[in-house]
C-alpha cells in the first residue's frame, strides 16, 4: 500500500516524537486490520476457498520494526491438512501457472481496501492529537 494522502500526517507524526511513534503504532495496526479483512473478503469473492484453511489463515501478525516506526506483513500463514503452506496457495492464486490463470486477487484487495485504512487512520490520528492538544 502506498501512502499517497498520509504524507502531511507522517511528518506530523515525525515532529511528534515519541508521540507521534504511538499514534502512528495505532494508526498501522487498524489500517493492517482493514486490510487483512478485505485480503479475506476479495480471496472469498474470486472462490478462493476450496477448503477455507488459506482464507482463514490470512493475518497481520505480530507487529514489525520497519524504519523508525511499526509496520504490518499481512499474508496467509502456516499450511494446511496437507502441508501445502498457505501463502504458496496464495501466490499461485494471486500469479496463475501455466495451468491455472491467476485472479490478482491481492492487488485487488489492496486496491479496494486502500481508501479505507487510509481513513481509519487518519480517523485515528485526528482523534489521538486532539486528545493530546497536539
Amino acid at each position: 500500500m502506498s501512502t499517497d494522502g498520509l504524507d502531511d500526517v507522517l511528518s506530523e507524526l515525525n515532529r511528534l516524537g515519541e508521540r507521534g511513534s504511538q499514534i502512528a503504532a495505532k494508526m498501522a495496526e487498524a489500517g493492517a486490520d482493514i486490510l487483512e479483512n478485505q485480503l479475506k473478503k476479495t480471496a472469498t469473492a474470486k472462490g478462493h476457498v476450496k477448503t477455507g484453511a488459506m482464507v482463514a489463515s490470512i493475518s497481520k501478525g505480530r507487529p514489525k520494526k520497519i524504519g523508525n516506526g511499526t509496520g504490518y506483513e499481512i499474508y496467509a500463514r502456516g499450511t494446511d491438512s496437507k502441508g501445502v503452506r498457505n501463502a504458496t496457495k496464495a501466490f499461485v492464486l494471486h500469479y496463475g501457472t501455466s495451468s491455472i490463470k491467476g485472479s490478482h486477487w491481492v492487488d485487488e484487495a489492496e486496491q479496494e481496501g486502500e481508501a479505507a485504512a487510509i481513513q481509519v487512520m487518519e480517523g485515528i490520528f485526528d482523534q489521538m492529537i486532539q486528545e493530546g492538544g497536539g
